[in-house]
C-alpha cells in the first residue's frame, strides 16, 4: 500500500548517513499522523459517497455491477489456487493482505446489498398486476446476488484464516532456519580460526 511504501522508504533513508535523520523521523511521524486521521474520516466519507452513489445507482444496474464485481474476485482467488502454493512468507503476506483487501470492500458494499434488498420490499409493496412480473424476475435476480454474496463472504474469511495459519507456520520454519544458518556460519568461522597457524600453536 501507499503508507507502507512511504514507511519503508523512509526507513531506509534512515540508515543512510547523510541523510538529515532528525527531520526525515519528525516527517515520518506527521506522515503516519495524518494517515491516522484519515483512517479516521473515512467511513463517513465512504457513506456520503455511498449516499450519492444510490442516488443515482438503480438497483438493477447495481446489482449486475454487484454480481460482476463478485465474479472478479472468484476469478482472482481461483487462477491463484491454480498456481503452486505459496513456499515462502513474504508471498503468503502479500496473497494475505490481497485477500483482505478484497473483504474490507467487501464490507463497503454491504451498503449496496443493503439498498438492492430494501428496493424489493418496496416493489412488494406494489401490487399492480403490471409490476407482479417485474417483481418477480427482480426477486430472481436479487436472490442470485445474495446467495453468490454468501458465498463469496464465506470464502474470503476461509481462506484469510488459511492463509493466516499458514503464514505463522512458514515464519516459524524460516525462524528455525535462519537459526540453524547462523549457527553453521559460527561454526566455520570458528573452524577457519582453528585453521589458523598461530591457533595451532596456541592449542599445542
Amino acid at each position: 500500500s501507499l503508507k507502507t511504501a512511504v514507511i519503508s522508504t523512509g526507513n531506509q533513508l534512515l540508515h543512510l548517513k547523510e541523510t538529515d535523520t532528525a527531520t526525515l523521523r519528525a516527517s515520518l511521524a506527521h506522515f503516519e499522523q495524518k494517515w491516522t486521521m484519515l483512517i479516521t474520516q473515512l467511513p463517513d466519507i465512504q457513506e456520503k459517497l455511498h449516499q450519492l452513489q444510490m442516488e443515482k445507482l438503480p438497483s438493477r444496474k447495481a446489482i449486475t455491477e454487484m454480481i460482476s464485481w463478485m465474479n472478479n474476485v472468484e476469478h482472482q482467488t481461483s487462477d491463484e489456487d491454480s498456481v503452486h502454493s505459496p513456499s515462502s512468507a513474504s508471498q503468503v503476506k502479500h496473497l494475505l493482505q490481497k485477500h483482505k483487501e478484497f473483504r474490507m470492500e467487501m464490507d463497503y458494499k454491504q451498503w449496496i446489498v443493503d439498498f438492492v434488498n430494501q428496493s424489493l420490499l418496496q416493489l412488494s409493496t406494489c401490487d399492480v398486476e403490471s409490476k407482479r412480473y417485474e417483481r418477480t424476475e427482480f426477486a430472481e435476480h436479487l436472490g442470485e446476488m445474495n446467495r453468490q454474496w454468501h458465498h463469496v463472504h464465506g470464502m474470503l474469511n476461509r481462506k484469510i484464516q488459511h492463509l493466516e495459519q499458514l503464514l505463522e507456520s512458514i515464519t516459524e520454519s524460516e525462524n528455525k532456519i535462519q537459526i540453524l544458518n547462523n549457527w553453521m556460519e559460527a561454526q566455520e568461522e570458528r573452524l577457519k580460526t582453528l585453521q589458523k597457524p598461530e591457533s595451532v600453536i596456541s592449542v599445542q
